[in-house]
């Protein structure tokens, strides 16, 4: 699927000798997502949300780099066409980026599924692609 926008103008135009400082995550959409919410009339929906973690960045702070998209409401095949940013402080010896899919609603979250994506050898050539 076709974004609406372009996330780099050029691979060329990144500082390869700088420690990166952001992580630029364009997010698509999702397809067939568990129905965690039923409504008066029985019909089993969901309001998806994805958040996106990076793991060992900065062992000395107490927040956690982290970037939420949009909820979706209603919907088990949401479109976001987002693009989310995360700020990195410090990298780790393994930087991990855990995925969260998550259903959204006023009692709270619900996790729908989760998935992690190591990034060591990215990470060391500057470009995550």
């Amino acid at each position: 699927e076709d974004f609406a926008y372009r996330v780099l103008s050029s691979i060329e135009d990144l500082d390869k000798e700088k420690e990166p400082n952001e992580l630029v995550i364009a997010l698509s959409h999702g397809r067939n997502l568990a129905a965690t919410d039923k409504n008066i009339l029985g019909i089993k929906s969901s309001d998806p949300r994805m958040r996106f973690v990076i793991q060992n960045t900065d062992m000395k702070s107490k927040k956690t780099p982290a970037a939420v998209s949009e909820t979706r409401p209603n919907t088990q095949n949401p479109a976001w066409n987002e693009v989310l940013r995360i700020k990195i402080r410090k990298p780790g010896e393994t930087p991990l980026l855990s995925c969260y899919c998550e259903d959204w609603d006023i009692k709270g979250v619900d996790r729908m599924g989760q998935f992690s994506i190591p990034m060591t050898d990215s990470w060391k050539h500057k470009i995550i692609g």
